[in-house]
This record gives C-alpha cells, structure tokens and sequence, in this order.
C-alpha cells in the first residue's frame, strides 16, 4: 500500500484513466438521454436504444480492459502489478455503465429527490 503523495498520485491517475473509460463505455449518451427523456420523445425508443449502445460500447471496453490490464496498468499506473485492479475494472464495467444510464434516465424523468438519494447511497 502506497501512504503519501505516490499513493495519492496512482489513486488519481487511476481515476482520471476510469472516467474516461467510463464515458466510452457508455458512449457519451448520458446528457443526451438526460435531455431527450425531459422533452416529449418516444422514450422506450430511446431507452432501448440506448441500452442497446451502452451495452455494446461496455462489451467493447470491457474486452480491452481484460485483454490489455498488463498494459494499462503498466502504462497508467507505471507498475505492471496493478493489473488486476484493470481485470476487475473490466468485469464490472457493464454496472458502471448500467448506473449512469440509470440515473440520466431518473434525471430525465425529473425525480429528483430520488436521484439525489441514489447518489447519497452510492
């Protein structure tokens, strides 16, 4: 375990590196469906289609993320050990994509007491 400003360092490359994976894998739709479920659009359209794009753009990340971990962690991180922390990553970054979808969805919808305690809970 890292104590200092090198721990503090890999924490926060760490998550610079997630968000953007993270963003990828849902394929930037969030503030589109955010808008297009407050206005009057057909929403299971848009929904199905983007779960449908999300759940692609997760599958292509998540395979990357299984197939260069050693990379990545390597590259990001500058130890090649971390790379487990990438294998995980890429297991569970269907969830992850799954949420933000979610919560656009919730926001969209305007039920913002609900939103704000999902976002307590997590």
């Amino acid at each position: 375990m890292y104590i200092g400003p090198a721990g503090l360092a890999i924490i926060g490359q760490f998550q610079n590196i997630s968000g953007i994976i993270q963003t990828v894998s849902s394929a930037g739709l969030t503030n589109g469906v955010v808008k297009y479920t407050a206005d009057n659009a057909p929403k299971s359209i848009l929904w199905s289609s983007a779960l449908r794009i999300t759940f692609i753009m997760s599958l292509f990340s998540a395979i990357m993320l299984i197939i260069f971990s050693q990379y990545f962690a390597g590259f990001f991180l500058n130890d090649k050990s971390y790379y487990y922390i990438f294998l995980l990553f890429g297991f569970t970054i269907f969830f992850f994509s799954i949420n933000q979808l979610l919560l656009a969805v919730i926001s969209g919808l305007k039920k913002i007491r609900f939103y704000i305690k999902i976002n307590i809970i997590q």
